[in-house]
């Protein structure tokens, strides 16, 4: 799959972001990998960044840690935590 400079950097970013937050929860690899349904080394590649991890799974993990996802119905920034202070991300159109 081709994917933009823009879409390869989010994906790094928010795999650091779910790395880190996976730590400070005291939480392994195989761990969360058990609470969302995937492998070790699925959780390892969601949080390497690479782009053949489903878009699911990485919100899933995401989630599952603690981190806040911004929600597209709403104009303002909103996460699915109901934080508004994170900020909005935008994945590629062609990303989906």
């Amino acid at each position: 799959m081709k994917i933009s400079e823009q879409t390869r950097r989010l994906l790094l970013e928010l795999g650091e972001r779910i790395r880190q937050s996976r730590i400070e929860s005291n939480l392994s690899q195989v761990e969360l990998g058990e609470r969302i349904g995937v492998t070790r080394y699925t959780v390892g590649a969601l949080e390497g960044g690479r782009a053949n991890v489903a878009i699911g799974t990485v919100f899933e993990a995401a989630l599952a840690v603690g981190l806040p996802l911004p929600c597209q119905s709403d104009p303002h920034v909103r996460t699915a935590t109901g934080n508004g202070n994170q900020p909005h991300i935008k994945l590629d159109d062609d990303y989906f």
